[in-house]
């Protein structure tokens, strides 16, 4: 997949006016309404490794949502509700499957590994996981459980391999809502769903 810088603060606005529109067009289904008493704010992976320059895994349209995010996280620490970012650590296991898809290890030690310093990871908790989704990880379904939250406002760049498979989600009772800026980072027009 090419990668292209073709979501900038620039042209948010236009692209999220158009992606309404097509989404509007074809999705049958309503979004899920924000409860904050019942919410809590998911940023996953939003480290050095994704968003430096020199890195392979470098995404391009990233930059575009941190502003987002800051706003996002200033809110939910007014609001008194949980900030919860996932920080993705390699597994050392040979056979890890995630090694093989990305062919280095993201390690604790790899400045790489860090979140931006853009984000202000001390309004928050971080949990550390190894695999796509964050459920993987037992720190984060315990906080989850324990906190009674019933949904996550989700900010990742990847969202359609994050969210899936959904089954853990839906065995937590979770709903999901996925800011429209950051459901499109990688490609440019809706799923028709």
């Amino acid at each position: 997949m090419e990668k292209k810088h073709y979501f900038s603060l620039s042209n948010r606005k236009d692209k999220i006016e158009k992606w309404l529109s097509i989404s509007r067009e074809s999705k049958s289904h309503l979004p899920f309404e924000l409860n904050l008493n019942k919410a809590a704010l998911l940023v996953l992976d939003m480290q050095n490794y994704f968003l430096d320059r020199n890195s392979h895994a470098h995404i391009p349209s990233v930059g575009t949502i941190i502003p987002t995010i800051q706003k996002l996280i200033s809110f939910m620490k007014i609001k008194s509700r949980p900030i919860i970012f996932t920080k993705h650590i390699s597994s050392d296991k040979s056979d890890d499957l995630m090694l093989r898809w990305w062919k280095d290890n993201i390690t604790r030690d790899n400045e790489l590994s860090e979140i931006t310093s853009f984000i202000e990871i001390d309004k928050g908790i971080t949990v550390i996981k190894s695999k796509y989704s964050a459920f993987s990880s037992p720190q984060f379904t315990k906080l989850i459980k324990e906190s009674s939250i019933k949904q996550l406002l989700q900010f990742y760049y990847q969202t359609e391999q994050m969210i899936s498979p959904p089954i853990p989600i839906f065995l937590a009772c979770l709903s999901v809502i996925i800011p429209f800026d950051v459901e499109r980072i990688f490609i440019p027009y809706p799923f028709k769903t």
